[in-house]
């Protein structure tokens, strides 16, 4: 009886080991269709990401612009129009146009009405500009010449309370019919991951020139 005792006790352990076995491979697999899935959501992400940012320029100023105003396409600053669609810009000034390219993207600018010294960084009351500044959002900064701007608040033609040299930019003096501009891009995505659910993204990025 004490060897079948033995016996059984070896039989339990094989049992065990081949349990803990499958187990670890269960675990493993998993963490492998968790890693995949990770992967895979990231990619998505990244995807449609890019998808609406190269759309995001023109989507962004067809809906907040007015229907008449100024426009910068690529560096091009000195583009007025007198009306819109839900998809195009209409009554475009001056013609014949610059060329640019096909995907190029739309933004606001507006022309100075008055000198901006470049004395020093101090903030700046005001920035009194020709155009309506409607299509510029105010929480982002915007650029006039390679100098950033960041303003509190604004009214149809001014920006208040600014700050200059902001975003490390050098202090510059900027005469008047200069353009502020603001390149804003806007990203939306939507991810499905059948571990955390949908998921979706907006970015918007403020950029000027180098």
């Amino acid at each position: 009886m004490p060897r079948l005792h033995r016996n059984q006790s070896g039989a339990g352990l094989i049992v065990v080991v081949l349990i803990l076995l499958v187990v670890g491979m269960v675990i493993a697999a998993f963490v492998s269709l968790v890693n995949t899935e990770s992967f895979t959501a990231t990619g998505q992400t990244r995807g449609l990401e890019a998808f609406y940012i190269a759309e995001g320029g023109i989507q962004y100023n067809i809906e907040r612009n007015k229907n008449t105003g100024r426009l910068t396409i690529g560096d091009d600053f000195d583009l007025t129009y007198t009306g819109k669609t839900a998809t195009t810009f209409t009554g475009m000034q001056p013609i014949p146009h610059p060329v640019h390219n096909l995907n190029d993207s739309v933004y606001p600018a507006a022309k100075l009405s008055a000198t901006i010294s470049s004395a020093n960084c101090n903030d700046l009351a005001v920035i009194n500009v020709n155009e309506d500044t409607q299509a510029f959002d105010i929480s982002l900064p915007f650029f006039i010449d390679s100098e950033y701007f960041s303003c509190a608040a604004k009214t149809q033609f001014q920006f208040q309370t600014c700050r200059r040299c902001y975003l490390g930019s050098s202090k510059a003096s900027h005469n008047t019919n200069s353009y502020a501009s603001q390149y804003i891009l806007t990203s939306t995505g939507r991810v499905t991951n059948i571990l955390s659910g949908d998921a979706q993204r907006v970015v918007q990025v403020s950029a000027g020139p180098e």
